[in-house]
């Protein structure tokens, strides 16, 4: 009977956004005894204010664990990895609108969230090489829809940077080590880098392409 009540204060005394605060009351409840009947599954939704009819952009977490000997281990575990995905998202937006300090703080934040995510490694760097090869032309494309870059949503309400010479070079520079470290964790992702250019997820410029696999 005391489960709802300690739910309830750690919730208000919790830091962090809606769904940490959410875990935080799950974790509260479990101290307290939880369910009479044992522990197996949980789950986590979180969902928009004002919704938009796209499901993954409506549903802000949407993480479960349906049968688990510990299921609040695994939910935190999920809701680490889900956040890490959202923190590359915000990184990416940055990078769109050229707003590379604050996309790089982004980027620390999920690599200390997910340090051996060579996944989220990749797509940060893939972002970088996609903007820096942007033109006035296709950022007139990138502004009327969702960017491509791996799936990841970039929607923004600002109108697409697009990078001086210089700049473009700066952004190719930072994608360099990072793209050195992938390659580093896990040397498949060459052969994936390759069959990105064939689906046009990655620039078709030989050059460029040639400089990133000698890393």
């Amino acid at each position: 009977p005391t489960v709802p009540e300690r739910m309830a204060n750690a919730f208000e005394q919790a830091q962090g956004d809606l769904a940490h605060r959410l875990l935080s009351a799950l974790w509260a409840a479990e101290v307290e005894g939880g369910d009479i009947r044992g522990k197996q599954s949980a789950a986590l939704v979180v969902v928009a204010i004002k919704p938009t009819g796209d499901f993954s952009a409506d549903h802000i977490y949407d993480i479960r664990v349906d049968d688990s000997p510990a299921p609040l281990n695994e939910l935190e575990r999920l809701l680490d990895v889900a956040t890490a995905y959202r923190t590359l998202n915000t990184s990416a937006e940055f990078i769109h609108q050229g707003k590379l300090d604050m996309a790089e703080k982004e980027y620390l934040k999920m690599r200390k969230l997910q340090p051996a995510n060579v996944e989220l490694i990749f797509w940060y760097a893939q972002t970088l090489v996609e903007v820096a090869t942007r033109t006035e032309k296709n950022a007139e494309t990138a502004e009327s829809s969702e960017s491509d870059s791996g799936g990841f949503e970039t929607v923004t309400s600002e109108k697409p940077w697009v990078p001086s010479a210089e700049e473009r070079e700066q952004l190719i520079e930072m994608s360099l080590p990072i793209f050195a470290e992938c390659f580093r964790l896990n040397s498949s992702w060459r052969k994936t880098l390759r069959r990105l250019v064939e689906v046009e997820l990655f620039p078709n410029d030989p050059a460029l392409l040639a400089r990133i696999l000698a890393l």
